[in-house]
């Protein structure tokens, strides 16, 4: 009787140490579940987004260098201008740290700003080597120097370490023209002030092997790489989505409406021959 007892007792512990144990586990993987599950869901929430921004923006860039490329093919053919060849020659002068869009982008405006081909490029290797000073990318430097040169700002130029003299720029240059200062087109000062700048920085411009200007570019390199990659994913999308969408108008919507026209009026016939037989 007592070891039947002892028994009894030992079996009620054991069992209340297992219901004891089963419940605690039961606490635990609710906790698990209402922490784990919440922070699944969140990422999930957070990955989708991520995609539908990235999606959204590769659309736009995609778009904008559509727009661009037609723009600079269009006016490169117009003044018969080799437009790959002018794009090779600035990413390689940028140590292709530019993507192609930007360059695009830069070259049309030179190219209306009245510059040739090499002398683009030339800006676009003070550019690179100049913007040390400013702290710009070289994109930024590129259309910083492009837009002093079109428009004579002295002051952004002496940023870049080109000091002139405006005026005897204009001077200079108007002299190998035969004709005075003001008699210059807008193109004949650009080109004026061009030839300023390149003279001034003529064997000055800095080291661009030195090492800050390396780890400069490294970083100039990473960014450029992020943009073309949305550009590049932008205008696939947009070589598959529009066709697909266009064909769907044209196509697919019409023999939707005409299947939908030819299924009302039968179901009317059913419904009259239906009300004539009651």
């Amino acid at each position: 009787g007592e070891l039947q007892a002892t028994l009894s007792l030992e079996t009620s512990k054991f069992k209340k140490g297992v219901d004891d144990a089963s419940g605690a586990m039961k606490v635990l993987e609710r906790a698990f579940e209402i922490a784990f599950g919440f922070q699944i869901q969140k990422t999930f929430e957070q990955a989708v987004s991520m995609v539908k921004s990235f999606v959204s923006e590769s659309l736009k860039a995609g778009l904008e260098a559509k727009v661009t490329e037609h723009a600079f093919s269009s006016l490169s053919k117009q003044i018969g201008v080799n437009s790959d060849a002018l794009v090779k020659a600035m990413k390689r002068a940028s140590c292709d740290v530019v993507n192609e869009s930007d360059v695009m982008r830069s070259a049309t405006r030179a190219l209306q700003q009245g510059l040739a081909p090499d002398q683009i490029v030339h800006l676009m290797e003070i550019a690179r080597s100049q913007s040390i000073l400013t702290g710009q990318t070289t994109t930024d430097a590129f259309n910083a120097i492009g837009e002093a040169v079109a428009n004579q700002q002295a002051r952004t130029l002496k940023a870049m370490g080109a000091v002139i003299d405006i005026d005897d720029a204009m001077k200079k240059h108007a002299a190998t023209l035969g004709v005075t200062a003001e008699q210059l087109t807008t193109t004949g000062r650009a080109q004026a002030i061009y030839a300023a700048v390149a003279e001034t920085l003529k064997g000055k411009l800095i080291d661009v092997n030195h090492e800050s200007v390396r780890q400069k570019e490294a970083v100039e390199e990473a960014a450029k790489s992020w943009g073309q990659l949305k550009e590049d994913v932008g205008k696939a999308l947009i070589d598959t989505f529009f066709p697909l969408a266009e064909w769907f108008r044209k196509s697919a919507i019409p023999v939707i409406v005409e299947f939908g026209a030819g299924a009302v009026k039968v179901f009317r016939t059913v419904i009259s021959a239906f009300q004539a037989m009651a």
